[in-house]
């Protein structure tokens, strides 16, 4: 390999690394972090931008899948809510990721405005074989849920609480 070719090659990498670096839409794909799933303590409300990671929203392989429900009015502080209980999935937990890596992506411009709307809200905490978890948030009044960079479009919170008995809160 002589000098010209060397340098051809190092301009190349070069040209690669800047491209990708400069606002181009990373693909990363899902991740999971250290620890078992558990609940986070709160809920906070929050109107921040939409995040637009593609590929799949979660990892697939879940053999944990935790509903945490936050009733509406529990909360200290305006728009954050106390975690009340948390449920196990009545269905394989990998069922609820297949489930959320097939909703479509999220279009932040046809959301004009999103409210609390005294609905309880949720998250997801998935644990995975290896001792990793990710956590899903479900925004319930947007119609919207996201992960770790990833939004997608929640067209029925139904359908998603159906993975597990009773998600209300009675009493």
């Amino acid at each position: 390999m002589n000098v010209r070719h060397v340098a051809l090659v190092l301009i190349a990498t070069a040209l690669v690394l800047s491209t990708s670096a400069c606002g181009g839409k990373e693909d990363r794909g899902p991740s999971a972090a250290p620890g078992p799933a558990e609940c986070p303590q709160t809920f906070t409300e929050s109107s921040g931008p939409s995040s637009d990671r593609s590929g799949e929203l979660v990892p697939a392989g879940a053999d944990t899948a935790l509903l945490c429900v936050y009733p509406f009015g529990t909360g200290d502080n305006v728009g954050t809510f106390q975690l009340r209980r948390s449920l196990s999935a009545a269905a394989s937990p990998d069922r609820v990721t297949e489930y959320l890596n097939r909703l479509i992506a999220f279009d932040s411009g046809t959301v004009v405005g999103c409210g609390l709307m005294g609905h309880d809200q949720y998250q997801i905490a998935l644990g995975y074989p290896d001792g990793t978890h990710a956590v899903v948030r479900v925004d319930y009044s947007c119609g919207k849920v996201s992960a770790a960079g990833a939004t997608r479009r929640l067209e029925r919170a139904d359908t998603l609480l159906a993975f597990w008995p009773n998600p209300g809160i009675t009493g």
